[in-house]
């Protein structure tokens, strides 16, 4: 059986996450005159990691994470902080981020000749858009659906389905 339709996740499946969420954490310390150690870089990424399984079982909302998560990183090292600001710091250095998965390049040009291509991702959307377009990823792609745009999660199966224009939508316009 010969797919017409591919569909993307971001993150590690594209663009490698790990090296842009380590260039954003090394900026946002530098920017805060602290030293990332690799012992804070492992309790950021679990706490990080953890905030994302909560969201994703529906424990707290998008912005519960998005705001919360360096208030309760700092405050694990005693200290009380601006989380949103600290949070919209790093979302600016995370966007700078956009080192592709070996080959990513080459498997979208070939695959795009015979198939139509989509972005499905969880990310925040100013993010990935831009990491998108800097990386040159962007024109491989049909359409780009990220959760927030269409108000849920892409583990949610109205994902798919319940957006202004649905995937769906965009498939039988392509075929």
């Amino acid at each position: 059986m010969k797919y017409s339709t591919l569909l993307f996740d971001v993150d590690d499946t594209l663009l490698n996450f790990q090296s842009s969420e380590k260039h954003a954490l090394k900026k946002l310390f530098q920017s805060l005159h602290k030293p990332l150690t690799p012992e804070i870089y492992r309790d950021y990424h679990s706490l990080n990691a953890q905030l994302w399984r909560r969201y994703e079982r529906g424990e707290i909302s998008r912005e519960t994470l998005l705001d919360e998560r360096f208030n309760l990183f700092f405050q694990h090292y005693g200290e009380n902080v601006d989380g949103t600001l600290y949070g919209q710091k790093y979302r600016s250095f995370l966007s700078e981020g956009h080192d592709q998965i070996p080959n990513a390049t080459k498997l979208l040009a070939d695959l795009t000749h015979d198939h139509h291509l989509y972005v499905v991702t969880n990310g925040v959307a100013s993010t990935q858009y831009r990491r998108l377009k800097e990386s040159g990823l962007d024109k491989y792609f049909d359409n780009v659906f990220i959760s927030e745009k269409i108000g849920h999660k892409n583990q949610n199966q109205h994902f798919l389905t319940t957006s202004p224009i649905t995937l769906a939508d965009s498939i039988n316009k392509n075929h």
